[in-house]
């Protein structure tokens, strides 16, 4: 009997579980209108409906280190996939050097645009990944 109750209680909290238990950072705007979301690497930002975003992986991060002349600015590569019900539907390889991307999701189009990626490079310090940020704004396009 209490083994019954236990599955009971188990089942119940299982039940009442949203997105944000399930490891998402809760958005109800995401993909619903323009918004700038600031996305730790790993993280996944989701809607309500199912939709999400994740920091996927630093591709490249060829930048100028902080306090360093050099002849070229250099530039960061993450990658961002898009999830519906926590299956891929798209990904984008944003770039600093060039920030637009456009991607089709469920028969909208949208606008990615790359704000920023930290923390900056430090000579002579690799930078850990769980450090990383990346601020992206995501429009509907026709908004």
């Amino acid at each position: 009997m209490k083994q019954i109750i236990v599955f009971c209680i188990i089942l119940a909290s299982a039940a009442g579980c949203s997105y944000h238990d399930l490891g998402c950072t809760e958005n109800a705007n995401l993909f619903e209108t323009a918004v700038t979301l600031k996305i730790a690497l790993g993280e996944k930002v989701c809607n309500v409906s199912g939709l999400a975003v994740r920091f996927e992986k630093v591709v490249n991060d060829s930048r100028c280190p902080k306090d360093v002349n050099c002849f070229t600015e250099g530039h960061v590569e993450v990658r961002l996939v898009v999830l519906n019900n926590d299956h891929p539907i798209g990904t984008l390889n944003l770039k600093s050097n060039q920030p637009l991307a456009e991607l089709t999701i469920m028969e909208r189009d949208y606008a990615f645009v790359l704000k920023s990626v930290s923390p900056y490079p430090v000579i002579g310090k690799a930078t850990p990944p769980h450090k990383y940020r990346m601020v992206v704004e995501i429009t509907p396009k026709g908004d």
